[in-house]
C-alpha cells in the first residue's frame, strides 16, 4: 500500500510540473510544436496513471459469480473459495435443541401428571429430567 502511495505522489507531482511546463511554455509563445509534444507527454502519464491498490485478498466464503468474478480480477494470482454447506445444515440441527429440553420437560411432566392425578406449572423435577435427557441425545 505505501508504495502505492509514492508512486501515486511521483505521478501527480510529475503531471503537475509538466502543466506548469506547458503554461509557462505558452506564456513564452514557444513553437506550437513543443507545445503538441508536452501535451502528448501529458496525455500518455494520464493513461498510464498508477491505479490505487485492491485489498489482497486470500480466501473468500459464499460468493456470487459475478463477485468472484471481480475479486479473481483484482487478485491475479488466485483465490482459495470455500463453499461450506454445511453451515446451513448444522445451524437446522442445533435449532431443534432451542427447543428441546422444554418440550421434553412438558411432556415428562405430562406423564408425571397423568400417573400421580395431580397437575400444575412444570416441575424443576422434570426439567432437570428433561436436561439430562438433553445431554444423553
Amino acid at each position: 500500500m505505501l508504495r502505492n502511495e509514492i508512486d501515486l505522489t511521483i505521478h501527480k507531482a510529475s503531471n503537475e510540473a509538466l502543466q506548469d511546463k506547458i503554461k509557462k511554455s505558452a506564456k513564452e509563445k514557444n513553437p506550437a510544436a513543443g507545445l503538441r509534444d508536452m501535451a502528448a507527454e501529458l496525455q500518455s502519464q494520464r493513461v498510464n496513471a498508477t491505479v490505487p491498490p485492491s485489498l489482497r485478498r486470500y480466501k473468500t466464503n459464499d460468493t456470487t459469480v459475478e463477485k468472484l468474478g471481480e475479486l479473481l480480477r483484482e487478485n491475479p494470482n488466485g483465490l482459495l473459495v470455500l463453499r461450506d454447506e454445511l453451515v446451513p445444515i448444522i445451524a437446522q440441527h442445533l435449532a431443534k435443541f432451542d427447543k428441546l429440553l422444554p418440550a421434553l420437560a412438558l411432556i415428562l411432566h405430562l406423564v408425571d401428571c397423568a400417573a400421580n392425578q395431580q397437575c400444575g406449572p412444570v416441575t424443576e423435577k422434570a426439567a432437570l429430567r428433561a436436561a439430562a435427557w438433553c445431554d444423553y441425545l
